[in-house]
């Protein structure tokens, strides 16, 4: 099924999720700080990149993602929580690393590998439930009309800045 734009009890799970970060910050912070680096992944076909909106969180948009498990690979960590978050099945050869970034996020620093991928064909995207409650398909020339985390802006400027891109 391949739809723009999919949501799974938005609502109701966004409000609460906004509410239960800023409630539990200050774990979420000392997590944070001492975990190890996390993944994000820009899928990119024919001009648009996936965005997600997970249920915990701000309520902006961000991109493919999460934290790796003790001993992973960032390349593994991101084939993972792609397939975990949205359903998709990659290889690590699909991933091309972007670069390695220390953002700031909500108040603290947080060390991310990006990675980017590029679709031949649109895939059909599955959000979890669990995490993740709307994935939607964005041109990349539109990305300043959607309220995106600072790390996916970042990471998304970047990505359209390099010149090597398939297309």
């Amino acid at each position: 099924m391949s739809v723009q734009k999919q949501t799974t009890k938005f609502d109701k799970k966004s409000q609460l999720g906004r509410l239960l970060f800023w409630v539990t910050w200050p774990g979420i912070w000392l997590t944070l700080k001492s975990s190890p680096p996390r993944t994000r992944v820009v899928l990119h076909y024919k001009g648009q990149v996936l965005v997600l909106r997970n249920w915990l969180g701000t309520g902006e948009w961000g991109l493919p993602g999460g934290g790796l498990h003790r001993g992973e690979e960032p390349v593994a960590g991101g084939v993972r929580e792609v397939a975990e978050e949205v359903g998709l099945t990659l290889k690590p050869s699909d991933l091309h690393e972007l670069g390695r970034y220390h953002l700031r996020s909500s108040g603290i620093k947080i060390r991310y590998v990006a990675f980017w991928v590029e679709c031949r064909t649109k895939p059909a995207i599955v959000v979890d439930g669990k995490e993740v409650v709307a994935a939607q398909w964005v041109d990349l020339d539109k990305l300043e009309e959607y309220p995106l985390t600072s790390s996916a802006r970042h990471i998304l400027l970047a990505f359209s800045n390099r010149s090597n891109l398939v297309e």
